[in-house]
């Protein structure tokens, strides 16, 4: 896993996170959650051009977090990590069905 080791409180600067390609980054994600990883935040930053999508792993048993990254451009959908992993819920969001929005 290509991904940057920090202990808790630990700095980190923005250049030395990894930006994997996408599929890199879920399969990891996915792979580190059924290995016993846990996430605590995934969450994305948008510039004028595309999102950065941050992921932080924690390892209790190392006391270690992981981070790493993907980008989106406006080309890019995202495919759900909830039903290969559950607890990625936590930090997804899915559109309301068109009855539940007045439709």
């Amino acid at each position: 896993m290509n991904w940057t080791e920090i202990t808790n409180l630990q700095v980190v600067a923005l250049a030395d996170i990894p930006h994997l390609p996408l599929d890199s980054f879920c399969a990891q994600i996915l792979d580190s959650i059924a290995c016993g990883r846990r996430m605590v935040l995934f969450f994305g930053d948008k510039d004028a051009e595309r999102v950065i999508v941050y992921a932080i792993l924690a390892d209790d048993h190392l006391s270690k977090l992981y981070i790493a990254a993907t980008v989106f451009d406006k080309e890019k959908k995202y495919p759900s990590l909830t039903p290969q992993a559950a607890e990625m819920h936590l930090f997804e969001s899915l559109p309301l069905p068109i009855s539940l929005m007045g439709k």
